[in-house]
Parts: structure tokens; C-alpha cells; sequence
């Protein structure tokens, strides 16, 4: 599973600082509102809220690797990636809860989603280690591993997972 807990992925920016904002569902047809009151506070109590979870529009240099990457929730909708009953906002909100100790009936789908994008043989991880390997880099904690490839490393850090070379 992910090798960084929810706190450490917000702490890094994740999602330009926006994931919290309010979204218009087109699905729904309403407004998902600015709710982040079931993290728990201490992951949150030093965070500036507006630059850390609810920015009206992604900050590049918020996010860890300094790029904007991802989709909107437009995209999101399309794929049928939310599942209403259970975390409208996606796949993090359902993270978080998941890593509380939450269970529920989505829980095998996330975590098939997160094995096909960053799991052991993942897209996203296969990607990243092909261009590590091009540019012959064979430790993921080398100074310069982050230059490579920096909207793939963002995206397999929004979901959960920085690659280690295996």
C-alpha cells in the first residue's frame, strides 16, 4: 500500500493545495462544499487552510514537485472515478478515511485503482521507472531522481506513493 500517510501528502502540497475547495458536480448537480472537518486536527492544526486545502485554483509551487498535474472533477465524473455514496470528493477523501480506520463497500475498487496507477505494477510506476532508467538513475533518494520526469513523480504523489527502485 501507499508508503506516506494522508498528513504527509498535505503537508506536501498535494493537489496545488486545492483538494478541499468547493466543486461543482455535474453529477450531483450541486455544489460539493469546502469539507475537510473529518481529518483530524492535528494533521491539519498548522496548515494554512487557503494554501494547503481549499485554494480556488491550484498553486504549482504548492505541490511537491513544483507542477500542476491531474484532472478535473469533470474527468473524474466522466470515468465514474467517485463514488457518491461514499467520498465525493474522490479517491484522497476516501484515503483518508480508509487510513482512520473507516471500511466500506468501496474499498476493493480504491484500492484496485491505486494498484493499477502506482501499485507494484502500475502505470504510473512502470512510466517512472522507465525514465529513471533512461537517464540511468538507479536510486529514487538521489538529489536529482526528483527532475525527472516531474508531473509523473506529482501524480504518483497525489496518489499516495513515492517510487522506490525495486
Amino acid at each position: 500500500m501507499p508508503n506516506l500517510n494522508p498528513e504527509e501528502i498535505l503537508r506536501e502540497g498535494a493537489f496545488g493545495g486545492t483538494y478541499y475547495r468547493p466543486l461543482y458536480s455535474k453529477t450531483l448537480s450541486m455544489t460539493v462544499p469546502s469539507d475537510y472537518s473529518d481529518l483530524p486536527n492535528e494533521w491539519i492544526s498548522s496548515l494554512p487552510p487557503f494554501k494547503y486545502l481549499t485554494a480556488p485554483t491550484p498553486v504549482p509551487s504548492t505541490n511537491k514537485f513544483h507542477v500542476l498535474c491531474g484532472q478535473s472533477i469533470e474527468e473524474w465524473e466522466a470515468a465514474g472515478w467517485i463514488n457518491y455514496n461514499f467520498d465525493p470528493r474522490g479517491w484522497f477523501q476516501w484515503y483518508t478515511r480508509f487510513y482512520q480506520g473507516r471500511r466500506c463497500d468501496d474499498d476493493s475498487r480504491q484500492i484496485g485503482r491505486w494498484k493499477r496507477c502506482v501499485g507494484p505494477t502500475g502505470r504510473w510506476k512502470r512510466i517512472l521507472l522507465k525514465r529513471y532508467k533512461e537517464k540511468g538513475i538507479r536510486d529514487a533518494n538521489r538529489d536529482d531522481a526528483e527532475d525527472v520526469s516531474p508531473v509523473v513523480h506529482q501524480t504518483c504523489h497525489h496518489v499516495l506513493f513515492l517510487c522506490g527502485l525495486n
